[in-house]
């Protein structure tokens, strides 16, 4: 993949000189044709990515304690809201979430941009400035021969001119005849020879001219040829001049522009664009790049490359089946984790309406038992009267306190279940206690017994229950998501083969960046390659298979054993709610009798008709069997919550998630009606 965005610049060089401004002005203009491409790569990405929601995970408060009576509707309302369990099943689901957006990212459009400028100052080594130096020696002893030159030709025409006003060679020194050329002296020495032998005037005079136009000619070729050495080394000083001092110092600089796009899609395939762009020059601190005038000559170059990477694997990696199998089974996962969750809102629904029920229990048999206390209570004071009027033995006293003391111990242990059973269920709803005082008390009314329950449970309960079940759902979903993996793990098992090729349009110029622009690129460029890589023994790959078959077979066996223990737990449940039912029936039938008999008890008694043991028996199976009916009442109502737990309809879930109904929590499911 591409690396993140990159910068890196170095220092500027000193001068200002116009080849960096140069170069960075390509670095800009490459910037701006990257920028208007960056639309067209983007464009490619696909639309296979899943739309992902919004974290649920918050800041979690426990709810504030409050003296408050609540009923099941609303304990479970609290529940859902605030039990730290339900909350931390939000943070798997946000924890999945981000599995799955953590491989969606492999399949991001990535966009790398690399701007970097260089600047360089070496000294010359002497290998380098010999030939520097040898080229100014050069000139200079250019300019030194043609002075020297120019001297000698002027000593020389000045003999000359002396020659021509007396034109007597022997009049010369040695040193004067050195001057002068030997030609020109051999041929005014034999115009001399003849002047001198001729008779004639007229051929004297003829001879004599002879010698003065010799002597004028030489004259002018010396003049020439001491302009010509003038001029020699004039031109010669005029280009050491230009070249200047020797340099010491070579300076280079580069600059680059890169932009680039890197996107995989699901199908496997590689796409890889970029956009390049560079520039680069050297040349001799402090001078022009004119080699004249001491530069290097060298243009500076700027190239341009726009073009694309396609890699597509054919064996190993190829297709949705391996390329996006992580992807997939994050999707199947995060849907697992909301199954969960939704599973965990029933929990909590059950672990509160249990609790809610036990409380409701605890309240129920603590009035039971203070009106036993009212009762015996009762009974006390009609045996005092009884043994006042000599109509009862005294000692019946001890027997009549003991059940009283009995009465007020049992009261108590009802007071403290109570309060235990409310401190319960405010650990379940998620409330913070700081004094049990505080802690929520149930109201309402268990629900009664629904008829026409017998036999085996219907086939659309458990059918039911399979489909709505949500940890049911979770786990198959996880065993499909293990199957995805499989699936990957089956085909990474072959070699790698990929294919890559790479076309590209290229230009380069010297000196003007903006030529660079024009249509004269040259492309398009392509390269093919199949690269082949198998592991020998093919451990990794092998070993990955069979970590996931294994995998695989434990989602398997947990999906099914879950299965198994919905169809027994249903089953169960009916069960004992049709044992439940007919204790309930006659719980309520022996409460109706007793609550008729012990009245009648205590009149007896008081006539004497009865004995104070049947009295006293008579409203302890009173008030057990009062306790016995809200047993039964409460059982009832729990196994009422277990059933629609089992059968995955004790809360209602729909597009917004888990929702409450509060005629759900103490009725059959509609399947079982």
């Amino acid at each position: 993949m591409s690396s993140p965005d990159t910068i890196e610049i170095a220092v500027g060089r000193p001068d200002g000189g116009r080849a960096w401004v140069h170069g960075w002005a390509v670095l800009a203009a490459a910037a701006l044709a990257g920028w208007a491409m960056a639309p067209v790569a983007a464009s490619a990405e696909d639309d296979g990515a899943r739309a992902l929601p919004e974290p649920m995970a918050r800041e979690w408060q426990p709810l504030p304690a409050e003296s408050r009576a609540l009923d099941l509707e609303e304990a479970v309302r609290l529940a859902i809201s605030h039990d730290p369990n339900l909350r931390l099943r939000e943070t798997d689901r946000d924890f999945s979430l981000g599995l799955l957006q953590e491989a969606q990212g492999q399949f991001d459009l990535v966009i790398s941009s690399t701007v970097r400028g260089e600047y360089n100052q070496d000294a010359l080594t002497e290998s380098q400035l010999e030939p520097l130096r040898e080229q100014r020696d050069m000139l200079q002893q250019d300019i030194d021969a043609g002075n020297f030159q120019a001297d000698v030709l002027t000593q020389s025409r000045l003999v000359v001119q002396r020659l021509q006003a007396n034109p007597d060679i022997g009049s010369l020194t040695p040193a004067e005849l050195a001057l002068l050329d030997p030609d020109f002296l051999t041929n005014v020495g034999l115009l001399d020879i003849l002047i001198a032998d001729a008779n004639d005037p007229a051929l004297r005079q003829q001879l004599e001219g002879l010698r003065n136009d010799a002597i004028g000619a030489e004259i002018d070729i010396l003049t020439g040829l001491i302009d010509d050495a003038r001029e020699s080394a004039m031109t010669a000083q005029d280009d050491l001049t230009m070249l200047g001092d020797v340099p010491d110092i070579d300076e280079s600089w580069f600059g680059s522009f890169n932009l680039g796009f890197d996107k995989t899609f699901r199908n496997g395939l590689r796409l890889s664009p970029d956009l390049d762009f560079t520039g680069e020059g050297s040349n001799y601190k402090g001078k022009p790049r004119d080699p004249q005038k001491g530069g290097k000559g060298i243009p500076d170059l700027y190239t341009g490359r726009i073009g694309f990477s396609l890699t597509a694997p054919l064996l190993k990696g190829r297709g949705k089946v391996s390329t996006g199998a992580f992807e997939r089974a994050s999707e199947i996962d995060f849907d697992a984790s909301e199954a969960s969750l939704l599973h965990g809102a029933s929990e909590t629904a059950l672990s509160t309406a249990f609790a809610y029920w036990e409380l409701l229990g605890a309240q129920r048999r603590l009035q039971v038992f203070d009106a036993s206390l009212q009762r015996q209570g009762r009974l006390t004071e009609l045996s005092r009267g009884l043994i006042e009027a000599d109509e009862l033995p005294a000692a019946e006293l001890p027997r009549i306190d003991a059940r009283m003391a009995n009465a007020r111990s049992s009261l108590q242990v009802a007071r403290n279940a109570v309060q235990l059973a409310a401190i319960d269920l405010a650990r379940t709803i998620g409330i913070e206690l700081d004094d049990a005082a505080d802690a929520p008390t149930a109201v309402g009314e268990c629900p009664e017994g629904a008829p026409g329950m017998d036999g085996a449970p219907p086939a659309p309960l458990v059918t039911g229950a399979l489909s709505e079940r949500r940890d049911l759902l979770a786990a198959r979903l996880l065993e499909d998501s293990g199957r995805v993996l499989l699936a990957a793990a089956e085909r990474d098992l072959a070699a790698q083969l990929d294919f890559t090729t790479d076309w590209s349009l290229g230009n380069a110029v010297d000196d003007s960046y903006s030529e660079l622009f024009d249509d004269s690129w040259v492309g398009p460029s392509a390269s093919a390659a199949l690269d082949y890589a198998r592991p020998l023994a093919n451990n990794a790959a092998r070993g990955f298979y069979s970590q996931q078959q294994a995998l695989v077979a434990q989602s398997q066996i947990s999906a099914r054993n879950l299965e198994r223990l919905i169809r027994s737990n249903v089953a169960e449940i009916w069960q004992s709610l049709i044992d439940t039912r007919a204790q309930l029936v006659h719980a309520e039938a022996a409460v109706e009798a007793y609550n008729r008999t012990v009245e009648d008890e205590f009149e007896r008694f008081r006539l004497g008709s009865a004995t104070l043991i049947d009295a006293i028996l008579t409203e302890e199976r009173t008030t057990d069997a009062l306790l016995a009916q809200i047993a039964a009442q409460v059982r009832y109502a729990q196994l009422l919550a277990r059933l629609r737990f089992e059968t995955g309809s004790l809360v209602r879930i729909s597009d917004g998630g888990a929702e409450i109904d509060a005629g759900s929590l103490v009725s059959l499911p509609e399947a079982a009606r």
